[in-house]
């Protein structure tokens, strides 16, 4: 009888540092993107293992390395990379899988992608505009995940030659992405936003993440800001799956230098005060550990604000209306909300 190993043969152990960096290698290769909680992969379980082994020459075997890492993982195999699970037919079943449903999609999809670009290029000639992209992706360190809301500004520069410069700001917490994190976020960074741009007028662009930005909170404390400042705010949501790059691309970033530096340095980043500290490195990026983050339910208590959930863009009035609209051009409008609904 023939053994798989010989006697007194150990088999390799697996260490943390190893898993560690393989998880790190997917989420590099296949990152899960806004919206998701799946990724998507455009190449077969042999070339990724290939791949992962010409960048760790002493990692996992190939089994150890699918059935732990990969196999492990939420996978959608497609030819297209970053595809929408509506336009690659993944949800057929659904509304917006098939018919005129997904015609409807694509259309939305198209409109908002095409109003974001064309916003983006009048920063050049409005000064006082000021466009923001706000995502959350998961960062791990060690054993652990934490949540980092990523917002990318954007606003006008005559003296660089695009005209528009950006910059990312990291609001890293090991806390759940909910709506607490983003009004403790906004909070301060709103005061800042208001001390370099006193006469800014604010365009919001997110997913319609209905946990922390498309919800009656978020909207209630955003109608509160504008009542006091009497500043312009204007909310977009992105149709699903069909977010902007931006933050995923900083995320993108963050991660690959966070597991540059885990490789360079032959560790791994177990503190988040360390991670934060890994990520300012980066150029035209800047994060923060962000810790105690309040209830917004010991703040104000807030009614349903219905007919949320079709919003396409959110506007706020001045005079305390807030306006809901279901296009991103203003033609159809779903509803105004009055003050007394919600004071």
């Amino acid at each position: 009888m023939s053994l798989a190993y010989p006697l007194h043969t150990k088999r390799p152990r697996i260490t943390t540092w190893t898993l560690s960096t393989a998880v790190s290698f997917l989420d590099e290769v296949a990152p899960v993107l806004s919206g998701r909680n799946f990724r998507i992969l455009s190449m077969t379980d042999s070339f990724l293992y290939n791949l992962y082994r010409t960048a760790n020459a002493d990692g996992l075997g190939k089994t150890t390395f699918l059935n732990k890492v990969v196999y492990s993982s939420n996978i959608h195999h497609s030819s297209v990379p970053q595809q929408c699970i509506y336009c690659c037919n993944c949800k057929p079943s659904s509304k917006k899988g098939y018919g005129q449903g997904l015609e409807q999609h694509k259309q939305r999809a198209k409109v908002m992608q095409s109003a974001f670009v064309n916003m983006k290029r009048s920063l050049t000639e409005q000064e006082n505009m000021v466009l923001v992209v706000q995502d959350f992706t998961q960062i791990r360190f060690g054993s652990k995940l934490c949540q980092d809301l990523i917002i990318c500004i954007y606003f006008g520069d005559p003296l660089v030659e695009q005209k528009v410069s950006h910059t990312f700001h990291h609001f890293i917490a090991e806390h759940s992405n909910d709506v607490d994190f983003v009004v403790s976020v906004w909070t301060e960074l709103l005061e800042e936003l208001y001390s370099t741009w006193p006469n800014c007028k604010l365009a919001i662009w997110s997913d319609g993440g209905r946990k922390h930005f498309k919800q009656s909170t978020m909207i209630h404390w955003w109608w509160q800001q504008v009542q006091k400042s009497k500043k312009s705010v204007e909310f977009y949501f992105f149709e699903s799956y069909h977010g902007s790059s931006s933050c995923d691309a900083a995320a993108s970033h963050a991660k690959s230098t966070i597991l540059r530096f885990q490789k360079n340095f032959n560790t791994i980043i177990t503190d988040i005060n360390k991670l934060v500290e890994v990520v300012n490195t980066l150029q035209q990026h800047e994060a923060v550990v962000f810790n105690n983050i309040p209830s917004t339910k010991d703040q104000f208590k807030v009614k349903t604000i219905k007919g949320i959930s079709k919003a396409q863009l959110i506007k706020f009035n001045f005079n305390g209306f807030i306006e809901l609209f279901d296009d991103v051009r203003d033609t159809q409008k779903v509803q105004t909300i009055s003050v007394q609904t919600l004071a």
